[in-house]
């Protein structure tokens, strides 16, 4: 009905792809959960392939206070969904990720530095499926990332500038899912994060060093008149499967 008529109404985009879902979410301070059953219906497929099922897709998240924890912070995320496409082809997993977070040092020259210490435990099954092997897999990553910065200020009668070159080091013993062909985007806003590859099932493996430098001037009240970035990769060794698109 909707490819036939094209019905204009600002809230559909998308003339062929359909989709119904209940949400769920709750919060507060140190604990919240998102969960959603899902159905799609791709109108350009015919039979049971135009249907995918996602039932369900869930995040749970947790900050873990013990009294050893005084100079960092430790977060408990665990994360899953089951999925029913193309009619018999079947994903499911369950992600369960320990992070911890030191808190903020600085040097008696100035300089920032912190890290971050991942476990990650990944679950799979899957059948018929080209992104997880087939049958049931189970996997335990970890990842570490050490980051330094300089920040620098500088205040005028007309403007507010602040510089800041940073140099992070990241490393994991273990090897990325291959995941080269799905769109990801690494910029200034993710390069230095954790998770710059943007898969919550894999890790980047290997080791590499990012250098880069943030500029930004805002004027007497605080608003940004320029903002400006420059990072650049350096790995040890090529690692064939991460994103092609991410250009890390």
């Amino acid at each position: 009905y909707l490819k036939l008529y094209k019905i204009d109404s600002p809230i559909i985009n998308n003339f062929s792809s359909l989709k119904s879902s209940l949400d769920f979410a709750a919060f507060r301070e140190d604990f919240s959960v998102e969960s959603s059953f899902e159905i799609y219906e791709d109108l350009g497929k015919s039979n049971n392939d135009k249907f995918t099922y996602v039932y369900p897709n869930y995040i749970i998240s947790k900050d873990l206070e013990t009294d050893s924890l005084q100079k960092g912070s430790l977060t408990f995320q665990s994360s899953g969904f089951q999925k029913q496409f193309n009619t018999n082809v079947y994903e499911g997993a369950v992600i369960n990720n320990l992070l911890y977070q030191s808190n903020p040092e600085f040097s008696q020259n100035g300089i920032k530095n912190k890290y971050e210490l991942l476990f990650k435990n990944v679950n799979t099954s899957s059948n018929n499926s080209s992104a997880y092997k087939v049958g049931e897999d189970y996997k335990l990553l970890s990842s570490f990332l050490y980051e330094s910065s300089f920040p620098l200020k500088k205040d005028t009668t007309v403007s507010k500038n602040i510089f800041i070159p940073k140099i992070s080091y990241r490393f994991s013993p273990n090897n990325t899912r291959n995941i080269k062909d799905e769109n990801r985007r690494v910029d200034m806003s993710n390069i230095f994060s954790n998770n710059r590859i943007g898969s919550n099932d894999t890790i980047e493996g290997g080791q590499s060093i990012t250098l880069g430098a943030n500029y930004k001037k805002n004027n007497v009240n605080n608003d940004e008149i320029l903002s400006l970035g420059l990072a650049q990769v350096y790995r040890n060794k090529v690692n064939p499967d991460l994103p092609t698109k991410s250009t890390i």
